[in-house]
């Protein structure tokens, strides 16, 4: 009679293994956030005043759209020259193909302007050549937060 050999299973508990791998990962994040956190040390670091020249760090072209509040007619500013919608397009155009690949233009609307007046601005920066437009906004303040909270 031939003799039987035991066969040995070769496979190895996964589930476990992840599980022990996730809490070494997770250990080593949580350390990681510690060790690479650099606040310990006391200092009194400078204050500065942000001036327009020094928050500017690429060349851009501002457009805006208002109502006058007093003729209740729409105006266009390039980079607050007021001027009319044609020649602010061509204006933009001409920047647009003169300026390195990638400008940003910048987009500035009153906030009771309504949002056609925004999209049209939208299109004639498209039109024109824009690859890169930016809606401009602001910051609410504390107190406007707090309002906003309550």
């Amino acid at each position: 009679m031939p003799e039987h050999k035991q066969q040995r299973s070769l496979v190895l508990p996964i589930i476990p293994m992840a599980g022990v791998a996730l809490i070494i990962v997770l250990m080593m994040m949580i350390t990681a956030q510690e060790l690479m956190a650099h606040e310990n040390t006391e200092m009194n670091v400078p204050v500065a005043q942000p001036h327009e020249r020094s928050r500017k760090t690429e060349d851009n072209v501002t457009v805006a759209v208002l109502e006058n509040p007093t003729t209740n007619v729409k105006e266009y500013y390039y980079n607050d020259e007021l001027m009319s919608l044609e020649h602010l397009e061509l204006k933009l155009k001409d920047t647009i193909q003169k300026a390195e690949p990638g400008m940003l233009v910048v987009l500035r609307a009153d906030s009771s302007a309504p949002s056609q007046w925004v999209l049209e601005l939208l299109s004639k920066a498209k039109d024109a050549g824009a690859q890169r437009v930016a809606i401009s906004t602001k910051e609410r303040k504390e107190e406007e937060n707090k309002e906003a909270a309550d």
